[in-house]
């Protein structure tokens, strides 16, 4: 399920410059001549020329794939293309709510075929990071001198990741399923509903668990977890709560309040925890392992704790070069569940001391029988009577 990001900004030059001042990096595709940060911002400054009036010309939007989506370069520039078309950056902005409903036919390289856009753009590859993503630059002044509309740009972001998700399969089968029968079961459940209480034991009965997060809303589906606004405005916290009675909404809308991280005390006993969690891994041999209650990740560059029945409850380590140690970066414990996962790391860390201690003893048992053999062996063979032979007759 691909992610964007939107930024808008009044200057291109640095923008641009960000983009291209990168070694692992790729343009894939850009209506505009010119590969350097000066070249291309004269092109883009002369494009915005038209509308002088608008103060926040440069738009700025990075789409990050998870690693099980497949994306070449080629579906990368039609998402792209895609993206910036149903964003209303062509001649118009065309209707979503319309195309939702209809049945496309996925014929065509890029959903919305040979329509092209209307502003000067440019499309570059990152590959300095395990997730591929793209970054898109454009201008929000047509080739008309009209201005690309701002309005809930990032509801219709949603909106549009989700068609492009659809339409370029960018979501194993399984999971572009699943997320279809979520949709599908919230609307139903929200429609028969009357307050949050009645909407929750409706959707648990239909194997839908609701978590609270941090003025927010996950639902857990077949083992996964989506963040409401991932699957959309309207089954956000806020969304839900314009077709509902505010009773039961009171635990979502007043969280616990988080852990003061600055405490030194609260870091150092997170350190211990991280070599606990990283001797688990290494005598597992594995790099993911997932427990009753939490679950730990680890890669090149971070370590990552998650609560298993709510993923936005989690400790995040990074190791920002070879030569430095880790350091925290990101902490969104409660103080309930930072207690209780210090209690189950501190009795994991005992059991370990506990069966190492065990095996040592083991060994050494092993080893002293070894050598007990060894010396019975040898006194059985300084003790033996000498072999008899017989005297040969004439």
């Amino acid at each position: 399920m691909p992610v964007a990001k939107q930024v808008k900004g009044k200057g291109f030059y640095d923008c641009i410059s960000y983009v291209l001042d990168k070694d692992e990096k790729e343009i894939l595709e850009s209506n505009l001549s010119g590969k350097t940060p000066s070249a291309l911002n004269k092109k883009f400054e002369l494009c915005c020329r038209l509308n002088q009036k608008v103060r926040f010309k440069v738009y700025h939007a990075t789409i990050s794939f998870p690693p099980e989506d497949e994306v070449d370069d080629e579906k990368l520039k039609a998402i792209a293309h895609d993206y910036l078309y149903g964003m209303g950056f062509g001649e118009e902005q065309p209707d979503l709510e319309q195309l939702e409903k209809e049945e496309r036919i996925k014929d065509k390289d890029r959903m919305f075929g040979d329509k092209s856009l209307a502003v000067p753009y440019l499309v570059v590859r990152h590959d300095d990071t395990e997730n591929k993503h793209i970054h898109i630059v454009a201008g929000r002044v047509r080739h008309d001198g009209s201005c690309v509309s701002s309005y809930w740009d990032y509801r219709k972001s949603e909106r549009v990741l989700r068609m492009l998700e659809d339409y370029h399969g960018l979501e194993s089968p399984k999971g572009a399923i699943a997320l279809k029968e979520l949709r599908k079961i919230l609307d139903r459940c929200r429609e028969e509903c009357t307050n949050f209480d009645d909407l929750k034991e409706m959707l648990r009965e239909q194997n839908v668990n609701v978590y609270s997060k941090n003025n927010g809303i996950v639902y857990g589906y077949k083992e996964k977890h989506y963040k409401g606004n991932t699957l959309g405005a309207k089954y956000t916290l806020q969304g839900m709560s314009k077709v509902l009675y505010p009773l039961g909404l009171d635990k979502y809308d007043n969280p616990p309040p988080r852990l003061d991280i600055e405490d030194k005390a609260i870091r150092a006993e997170l350190e211990t925890h991280r070599d606990t969690l990283e001797r688990i891994l290494r005598e597992e041999q594995v790099d993911n392992f997932k427990g009753k209650h939490y679950e730990v990740q680890r890669n090149k560059k971070s370590l990552i704790i998650t609560k298993i029945d709510n993923p936005d409850e989690k400790v995040k380590w990074v190791k920002p070069a070879p030569t430095m140690p880790w350091i925290l970066s990101n902490f969104k414990f409660t103080e309930d569940t930072f207690n209780d996962f210090s209690q189950k790391m501190r009795t994991t860390r005992e059991n370990m001391e506990q069966m190492e201690k065990d095996r040592v003893l083991k060994e050494e048992a092993v080893r002293k029988q070894q050598e007990i053999q060894e010396k019975l062996a040898t006194v059985g063979t300084q003790t033996a009577p000498p072999s008899s032979s017989r005297r040969r007759g004439r």
